[in-house]
């Protein structure tokens, strides 16, 4: 009922498809290496505890490789594979990420007839729409969790 819920926020169509779009792409392709930087955070760590001869770092590293791999699996359960238009959303960010690390030309015109057929014809109904806000809104949370057991370990490192 708040006004902020993401029921509001986000009701089938535009709106929640470039909810779902973004976080795949933010978590996965803009910059991050995936896993939302996570997986190379983790293997900073485990280089430092090689360097250091430090147990407790190898432990942290693994920590945030899970996180890396929470984060890829909240990206790929937001544009689920099972609707075709948002499998082809996927490969699309996937596409251009590749050619923007060729740095050569983006698909930019696939992504953004992509982006106006879902517009037209959104693939999900309320119930699709609420049961996969759920889904995510659980994985965000106990991703929240295992940030903040893995930050308060990197602090006792400290």
């Amino acid at each position: 009922k708040a006004p902020d819920a993401w029921e509001k926020i986000f009701p089938p169509g535009p709106h929640l498809y470039q909810g779902l779009r973004s976080i795949c792409e933010h978590i996965e392709y803009y910059g991050t290496g995936g896993g939302l930087c996570r997986p190379l955070f983790a293997e900073f760590l485990e280089e430092a505890a090689g360097a250091l001869g430090d147990r407790g770092l190898s432990r942290l590293a693994e920590r945030y490789a899970e996180l890396g791999r929470g984060w890829s699996a909240l990206a790929e359960a937001a544009l689920p594979d099972e609707v075709p238009a948002f499998r082809k959303t996927k490969e699309l960010l996937a596409r251009r990420a590749e050619i923007l690390t060729a740095q050569h030309d983006g698909p930019e015109s696939d992504e953004a007839e992509c982006s106006k057929a879902l517009k037209q014809g959104f693939p999900l109904d309320l119930a699709k729409s609420a049961a996969l806000r759920r889904e995510l809104k659980q994985r965000v949370a106990a991703l929240y969790q295992g940030e903040v057991t893995a930050l308060g370990a990197l602090r006792e490192w400290l």
